[in-house]
């Protein structure tokens, strides 16, 4: 690869990275109700003015802002500073809280939950809204001016099953030991010593797939690393490593694409392949967003197996110029 073509490549895959880091990190949308202003920062025992600005709610309501904060390893320390409720006027009008700020020495960071109900009751909640967490220093900031604050509607995340046909996960394994079994014939009639290395690996790549179907490696070794972030308790920090992983791995695959359509030999066969194990470490890798797309359904069919059997599709199509071609070895 000449010199330029290597800077547009990795040009390439940092674009690739950074879109893929926006895409999984970007804020959720601006609630449309309220408006909030803080400080840049807050500081342990220092009493901040946090402004709200309610928009289309009821006048009458009572609104409570709190802050609640949590550790440098994101574990949630709850409330670290009360307000008062405010009664809602008429829209645009500005309530101001002032809260005094927890001052336990673990305090890393801490953000807004701001709450509208008919009495002031979080059990009687009508709205809710979380604001992006804000640093907790030290020090207080020199600079006490209120600066506009994101904030979102605040919905717990839904639990997303892990959905599966047990039909089409044995269709699968079906096609992948066809792949396996189809290879091991080209590869015994090969002539020794001739491309030998290639189908090996190949031949033990679909057969680990239809084993890991079999076995149902995904959600095990996706089990296996929740326990193991919780008993080295980093939990609740999962998320920054689950995206630099998500991000490395997208980066990784669309290389490996890029090669593969560049140089490689069966190239449907290996583009198929790949495709099985990008996915397998997706659904291992559990993110979020990323199960949502994987275990949404069409026509009541997980989008992951449907993906899985395309793949599979692929490497099928890709075994005909092996079928067709001289006996002599891979091409």
């Amino acid at each position: 690869m000449k010199p330029l073509h290597q800077v547009l490549f990795a040009a390439g895959l940092l674009l690739v990275a950074a879109g893929s880091w926006w895409l999984l990190t970007r804020p959720k949308p601006q609630a449309e109700w309220l408006r909030v202003e803080a400080p840049d920062r807050v500081a342990p025992g220092e009493t901040v003015t946090l402004r709200v600005t309610p928009l289309g709610l009821e006048s009458g309501l009572l609104l409570n802002l709190d802050l609640h904060g949590t550790t440098s390893r994101h574990h949630s320390m709850g409330v670290v500073g009360h307000g008062r409720s405010q009664r809602i006027g008429p829209t645009g009008q500005k309530l101001e809280f002032r809260i005094t700020v927890s001052t336990r020495p673990d305090l890393a960071q801490a953000h807004a939950i701001i709450y509208v109900s008919p009495n002031g009751s979080w059990a009687d909640r009508i709205r809710v809204a979380k604001s992006e967490p804000f640093p907790v220093k030290a020090t207080p900031a020199s600079d006490r001016e209120l600066r506009p604050l994101h904030v979102h509607d605040h919905t717990p995340d839904p639990e997303i099953p892990r959905i599966e046909l047990p039909s089409l996960r044995g269709l699968l394994v079906m096609l992948w030991l066809i792949v396996a079994g189809v290879l091991a014939a080209r590869f015994r009639n090969s002539t020794p010593g001739f491309g030998r290395g290639r189908p090996l690996a190949l031949i033990a790549t679909s057969l680990a797939i239809a084993l890991s179907e079999i076995f149902r490696f995904e959600p095990f070794a996706s089990e296996l690393a929740r326990q193991f972030a919780r008993k080295h308790d980093f939990y609740d920090g999962r998320l920054l490593p689950q995206q630099i992983a998500i991000v490395a791995a997208v980066v990784t695959v669309t290389a490996l694409v890029a090669f593969i359509l560049l140089r490689a030999r069966n190239r449907r066969l290996v583009l198929g392949l790949l495709g099985h194990a990008a996915i397998s470490v997706a659904a291992i890798l559990s993110l979020h967003e990323v199960d949502a797309l994987l275990y949404a359904t069409l026509g009541g069919t997980p989008v992951e197996q449907l993906v899985k059997l395309a793949a599979v599709s692929l490497s099928l199509w890709g075994l005909r110029p092996l079928l067709t071609a001289p006996a002599a070895g891979f091409a």
